[in-house]
């Protein structure tokens, strides 16, 4: 291995294992939050657990992506990419703010359906998101223009 390629190595490590270390201790949480959820939640609405896995790996992922980016502009793309992805993620996961469970998996003689509308909650997150990403966009233009003087 060359010179430049130790040097170039012994940046990244800690910075990998800085990420790695945040990724891990947002996924032991997600675990947690999981098993609580698994207690009530994913049985009633067993599309849940599918959605839950799915929002959990986005933000593991994104966790680790914008650790290890820190000091860069990349970690604003990928704040920018994951409030993106999660408010298309919350749109589709809520049915664009009406969710319908069906209760047949606790109340087998019944034939119950319940139904809940939010959509304000939902276009509350929608605009939430939106802001954060300008938040974004505008953090990142300050980091320019502190990296190029």
């Amino acid at each position: 291995m060359s010179e430049e390629g130790k040097t170039s190595l012994k940046k990244l490590a800690p910075r990998i294992l800085k990420a790695a270390l945040w990724s891990l201790m947002t996924g032991v949480v997600f675990f947690l939050i999981e098993r609580f959820l698994a207690l009530f939640l994913f049985e009633l609405y067993p599309k849940a657990q599918n959605l839950f896995t799915i929002f959990a790996w986005t933000i593991i992922i994104s966790v680790f992506l914008v650790k290890f980016s820190e000091g860069t502009i990349f970690k604003y793309a990928f704040l920018v990419g994951r409030n993106f992805f999660l408010m298309l993620f919350f749109i589709y996961s809520t049915n664009c703010g009406v969710l319908t469970v069906e209760a047949a998996g606790f109340l087998q003689a019944s034939n119950l359906r319940i139904e809940l509308e939010f959509v304000p909650l939902v276009v509350l997150i929608v605009f939430s998101s939106l802001v954060s990403i300008v938040r974004n966009l505008v953090q990142a233009i300050d980091f320019l223009t502190e990296t190029s003087v």
